[in-house]
């Protein structure tokens, strides 16, 4: 057949979900075949349960107003699979992307190799795309793991744990001892890594791998950063720890969890570069966007793709300081099926911050039947819950429920997030 981008692109989307043999001993497979594309430039691998994906894009700004060329690998993306792969904070091209695809797809033919999943064969292929547009540096968000993530396979000159969470609990474990070991298998011999000291038995845990892998580890603790002022659009902070001080930092977001994101992206610039200036820290930070988090989507309307426990508690925290009391709040809210959306919903509704819940869901085989969550919401609150079939049918009911001044927040899920953005922007490429 004759393959067009679109093509290229539904083909990849369908890929099979699940490894055939370990990802990175797969992965090793295919760079060894494709003559190792990742090694002619520098990564930065970024791991955690939640934060990754911002504090990877805090970092791509901060090296692209260095000067450096950039590539950033992310997932999931929110409306084309090319926002995984960007060039100086841009997808790549279609062109591009689709002469990478037949690489890949001659690799596979040729090699003999089990075929790669969704993951492996996005993730190969920001490599040859990285590789092809002569990036300098690439930020690498992992997978849902660490230690056997297909991402593992990659050596970094810097790797960086964000926050660890209970998520992903059928995959990495269901104690977070055991998930904070499968985050910290991606520290490697030499390498430093900078790990985020939020809880004692997961710092334990760094601290023993680090020994372990001859890895210098530098931990961030919680009271490393401040903020100072927060207009609601731009918060101001200090970052104070033994590896980098400044007071003048800003994150252009309404998520106060940003800020930590934004410390760790600073603190990782300075440690990587010791000379880089706080200026381009500075404006590094200040001119990043990371979409689908806190990300004011209309007036009063925020979409935030908060999808665990512990990036509710973050979304929470922020909701319960927009001022908003009075003029009052909406949810609309959809989850996937394999999520603990019991204490999901007990933090998002038993102190009712909002005066309405609506629960719908999007045509997605993981995601929940909002029939199904109703009940559960309605275990910790007597404020109205109410369901609708479709994301769209939710959304403009929400439109036509929203009071002047008030805020509709949008979560539970970025593939959520992701689908109603392809239907405001109604293109889905």
């Amino acid at each position: 057949m004759e393959w067009t981008y679109d093509s290229a692109a539904t083909k990849i989307l369908s890929a099979p979900r699940f490894k055939v043999v370990p990802s990175v001993e797969n992965m090793n497979q295919y760079l060894e075949w494709l003559n190792h594309p990742e090694r002619e430039f520098h990564i930065i691998h970024v791991a955690g349960t939640n934060g990754k994906g911002s504090t990877c894009a805090f970092l791509e700004s901060i090296l692209r107003q260095e000067g450096y060329r950039t590539g950033l690998f992310t997932s999931p993306h929110l409306v084309s699979v090319r926002e995984r792969m960007q060039i100086n904070c841009e997808p790549v091209d279609k062109e591009t992307f689709l002469q990478c695809f037949f690489q890949i797809e001659e690799a596979q033919e040729k090699s003999g190799y089990p075929p790669l999943t969704f993951f492996e064969y996005i993730l190969v292929m920001a490599l040859l795309i990285f590789q092809k547009k002569k990036v300098e540096y690439a930020v690498i968000e992992a997978g849902m793991g660490g230690r056997s993530d297909a991402t593992n396979a990659l050596f970094p000159v810097l790797s960086i744990i964000t926050a660890v969470g209970m998520d992903h609990m059928q995959y990495l474990g269901n104690t977070i001892e055991k998930i904070a070991e499968e985050k910290a298998g991606i520290m490697k011999a030499g390498v430093p890594c900078i790990a985020v000291d939020h809880k004692k038995e997961v710092t334990r845990i760094f601290q023993s791998e680090a020994v372990k892998k001859g890895s210098p580890l530098y931990l961030l603790p919680e009271d490393s950063f401040k903020i100072l002022k927060n207009t609601g659009k731009v918060i101001d902070f200090s970052v104070k720890n033994r590896y980098y001080r400044n007071n003048t930092l800003s994150v252009s977001s309404k998520g106060l969890y940003q800020v930590e994101n934004g410390a760790v992206a600073a603190t990782a610039a300075r440690i990587l570069f010791p000379e880089i200036s706080d200026k381009i820290i500075e404006v590094g930070l200040a001119h990043a966007f990371w979409p689908g988090r806190m990300e004011e989507i209309g007036e009063g309307i925020v979409a935030d793709g908060a999808h665990n426990l512990p990036s509710i508690e973050a979304l929470m925290k922020t909701v319960r300081q927009d001022g908003k009391e009075k003029e009052g709040r909406i949810l609309v809210f959809a989850v996937a099926a394999d999520k603990d959306y019991d204490k999901m919903a007990r933090e998002l509704v038993s102190q009712d911050d909002f005066r309405l819940v609506i629960l719908t869901r999007i045509p997605y085989e993981r995601m929940e039947d909002p029939a199904k969550v109703k009940p559960v919401f309605c275990r910790y609150t007597k404020v109205p819950v109410e369901t609708e079939a479709s994301m769209e049918k939710a959304y403009e009911y929400a439109l036509s429920m929203q009071r002047p001044g008030e805020m509709i927040y949008l979560a539970g899920s970025l593939y959520f997030i992701g689908e109603l953005k392809k239907y405001l922007k109604g293109d889905e490429d």
